[in-house]
C-alpha cells in the first residue's frame, strides 16, 4: 500500500468517532499543506526598497542553490544559546565590540536575502560603519535562566531568533540576564538565517562574538564552481531527495499535526571511556580502516539505535530499513573551498542498513561520500521509511573568551515542530570547555531505549 495509504489510514484511525469536526481539521490541514508546497515551488518573494540603503551603496549576490532551498522550505534559523557565569556589563561592552568589529568585515550579516525568480539572493550595505539597532540588543526576558526547560526556551527567545525563509534579520545577537540572578549570570542568544549559512558559517560568526577568535572576513559571493563539484561528488540529492521522500515527509508531519506527536528530546555529555574503548576497537574489527573518529562511533550508534526502534516496530511497520543521513561539510574536500566561505557548502551522505553497522563502515563511506552496500531503496520505501539525520558541531564551536566570566552551558536550540513522527535528529556539540555532547530528539520510544543502554555513549545528562 506504501506510506501513502498508510499515513492516510492512520490519520482516518486517528479522527475516527471524533466527529465530523475532526475530520473537516483533517481536509484544512491537508489543504493548507499542499498550498505551502505550491506556494514554496512557485511563490515569489521579491526584494523590496528599503529605506535605510536609500543613499548607501549596496551589492547584491546570487545565493547557492542549497541556500535557495533552504530559503524557500523555510528551514529554521541556526541558533544556540550560551550561559554564563560573571560580569554582564563587562561582557555587554566585548560583545559590543566584537559584534561592530564583524559587521564592518561582514556587512552581509545585515543584509536582505530574497527570491526572485526561482533564484536566491543576499543583498547587503557595502560598508556597515556602525551596528544596526536590531542587530545586537540586551534585553530581559523573564523566565530565561541557566534552570528553564528546554522545551521553554525557544518560545521565550521570540523574535531574537531569524525569521524563516527570506528576511532582512538574517543575524542576531542578544545578552539576556538570567532571571533568577541578573547581576551574577547571563546568556547570549546568537542566530543565524539558515538560508544564508550553515553551522560552519554561523560558528564562524558565533565564535568571533564571544571572543574565541578575532573577527575576520568571510567570503559572501558563491563559489559556483565548488557547489557544483559538492553535487557531483555526493548523489544524495538526485537519489534520495525526489517527490516521494518529500511527499512522505509531509504525511509524517500532517500526521503528527492531527495526532498532536511531540518528539522527546535529550541532551548527554559523550562518555569519554565508551569513546576510546570504540576507537580501539573498530580497526581491529575493520582491516580497512586505520582509525576512526568521535563522529564515525557517534554516527554508528545512533542509526544503529534507530534501526533497532524500527526493528521492534516491525510487527506493525513491516520490513522497513531505516534511512541514515549524515551532514557532510565540503569545505576543504572540494577544489577552490576553504574556510573563509560563507553559504551552504554542505551535503549528505545517506545510509541504509549494513552501512552503518561500525564506525569503520562510516570512515570508509567518507572516503567516497557514498555508503558502502548497496541495498536497494524503493518508492514505496522512500514514502514510508523512517530516518535519522546526525550532524557534527564539536568541531565548529570554540570556547568563549568573554572577560569576567566563565561558560557554564552551551547548547543548540531546535525547533521540535519540524521533526516528523518515525524521524530522529541527533546533534554533536560542545556543551562546556572541550566537552563533547550530543543531543538527540524523535520518539519517545528512542530516549527511552537510549536512556536503558547500559554501554552506550551517553554519560551525564544535560536536559
Amino acid at each position: 500500500m506504501g506510506r501513502v495509504g498508510v499515513e492516510a489510514w492512520s490519520i482516518l484511525e486517528a479522527v475516527e468517532g471524533k466527529g465530523w469536526g475532526a475530520y473537516i481539521t483533517v481536509a484544512a490541514i491537508a489543504a493548507g499543506t499542499a498550498a505551502a508546497i505550491l506556494f514554496t515551488r512557485r511563490g515569489r518573494y521579491d526584494d523590496e526598497d528599503d529605506e535605510r540603503w536609500a543613499d548607501v551603496t549596496t551589492t547584491t549576490a546570487e545565493l547557492l542553490p542549497m541556500d535557495t532551498l533552504l530559503l524557500k522550505q523555510k528551514e529554521s534559523s541556526v541558533t544556540t544559546v550560551t550561559f554564563f557565569e560573571g560580569d554582564i556589563d563587562a561582557a555587554e561592552a566585548e560583545i559590543g565590540k566584537n559584534c561592530a568589529a564583524l559587521l564592518r568585515l561582514n556587512p552581509w550579516l545585515c543584509g536582505r536575502s530574497f527570491l526572485r525568480g526561482g533564484k536566491g539572493y543576499l543583498k547587503w550595505p557595502t560598508i556597515c560603519e556602525e551596528t544596526p539597532p536590531d542587530v545586537f540588543v540586551r534585553r530581559d526576558i523573564e523566565g530565561l535562566h541557566r534552570n528553564t526547560e528546554y522545551a521553554e526556551i525557544s518560545r521565550l527567545l521570540g523574535d531574537r531568533m531569524c525569521p524563516r525563509g527570506p528576511t532582512d534579520r538574517n543575524w542576531l545577537v542578544t545578552l539576556v540576564p538570567d532571571s533568577e540572578s541578573p547581576t551574577k549570570r547571563f546568556c547570549v542568544v546568537t542566530s543565524m538565517n539558515h538560508g544564508v549559512g550553515d553551522g560552519h558559517t554561523y560558528y564562524k560568526c558565533h565564535n568571533m562574538v564571544v571572543g574565541a577568535t578575532d573577527p575576520e572576513p568571510l567570503v559572501c559571493e558563491r563559489n559556483r564552481e565548488a557547489a557544483e563539484e559538492v553535487d557531483r561528488m555526493c548523489p544524495t540529492r538526485k537519489e534520495i531527495f525526489t517527490a516521494p521522500f518529500f511527499l512522505g515527509i509531509v504525511l509524517r508531519l500532517l500526521y503528527g499535526r492531527v495526532t498532536g506527536y511531540e518528539p522527546a528530546i535529550r541532551s548527554f555529555e559523550v562518555d569519554d571511556e565508551w569513546l576510546a574503548r570504540e576507537k580501539e576497537r573498530a580497526p581491529k574489527s575493520d582491516p580497512q580502516v586505520k582509525f576512526v573518529s568521535s563522529n564515525d562511533c557517534v554516527t554508528s550508534w545512533f542509526l544503529r539505535q534507530c534501526s533497532q526502534l524500527a526493528a521492534k516496530d516491525a510487527p506493525t511497520s513491516g520490513d522497513m530499513p531505516v534511512l541514515g543521513l549524515m551532514a557532510v561539510n565540503f569545505r576543504g574536500r572540494v577544489e577552490g573551498s576553504n574556510h573563509a566561505l560563507a553559504g551552504n557548502y554542505e551535503s549528505m551522505v545517506y545510509y541504509l542498513p549494513g552501512d552503518f553497522e561500525s564506525p569503520g563502515l562510516i570512515r570508509r563511506s567518507l572516503t567516497t561520500m557514498r555508503r558502502c552496500g548497496n541495498s536497494p531503496f524503493h518508492l514505496f520505501t522512500r514514502l514510508r521509511a523512517p530516518g535519522g539525520l546526525i550532524s557534527n558541531w564539536m568541531t565548529f564551536c570554540l570556547p568563549p573568551k568573554l572577560p569576567g566570566s566563565r561558560e557554564l552551558l552551551h547548547l543548540p536550540i531546535f525547533h521540535t515542530d519540524e521533526l516528523p513522527p518515525g524521524w530522529s535528529l541527533c546533534l554533536v556539540f560542545r556543551s562546556r570547555g572541550k566537552q563533547a555532547s550530543i543531543f538527540v530528539a524523535g520518539p519517545p520510544e528512542l530516549l527511552h531505549q537510549i536512556e536503558a543502554e547500559a554501554s552506550g555513549p551517553t554519560g551525564f545528562p544535560i536536559v
